[in-house]
């Protein structure tokens, strides 16, 4: 039985989301790499601190490096930051690199982190993308349902394959602004 038309577009309009959410994520990725101020204020927020601190004591507005991370002023009195000195290197990449800023407001430091849109959006679309395609086989072939077993895979891959580097990537986020406080 052919799958129609309304399986087809949904399909089509299933994989163009997956396809600009990933446009999206390699934009917003490059501007992080960047150290673009637009990019750290996106994102589910994952980390959250307080820490006594001075204040911001350098003002210059270049990237600079400290041993395990990148930073950049933006402001004056906040810091955008980053685990990772480069794009290259043999440390393990996630998909979930925490986008961290550091605001300074009376005597603390207010150390955020944000997991970039990207990376809940490609996941998001990739298992929708897989839903459709799973209801689309099983009714193209009389409702043979064995396609269905797609859509938990689908999940248990997209969902868990971020929020199960979350611990590793809070600890570099907050080792990384650790060494912003000691340095800035």
């Amino acid at each position: 039985m052919p799958i129609g038309w309304v399986g087809a577009a949904a399909f089509l309009f299933a994989w163009l989301l997956l396809l600009g959410s990933m446009v999206y994520f390699a934009i917003e990725a490059t501007s992080a790499f960047a150290m673009r101020s637009w990019a750290f204020r996106h994102g589910l927020l994952v980390l959250r601190e307080r820490r006594p601190s001075p204040g911001l004591q350098r003002r210059t507005n270049e990237t600079q490096f400290t041993r395990s991370g990148r930073f950049r002023v933006v402001g004056p009195n906040m810091v955008v930051f980053c685990f990772g000195r480069s794009w290259f290197g043999f440390r393990f990449r996630t998909m979930v690199p925490i986008k961290g800023t550091i605001v300074w407001r009376d005597g603390f430091a207010e150390i955020s982190g944000r997991m970039p849109v990207g990376s809940i959006l490609v996941p998001s679309f990739w298992f929708l993308g897989a839903t459709v395609w799973s209801f689309v086989a099983a009714l193209s072939v009389h409702g043979d349902w064995r396609w269905l077993w797609v859509i938990p895979a689908a999940g248990a891959f997209a969902f868990v394959w971020g929020p199960a580097f979350l611990p590793l990537e809070k600890r570099r986020a907050l080792k990384a602004a650790d060494e912003v406080l000691q340095v800035a």
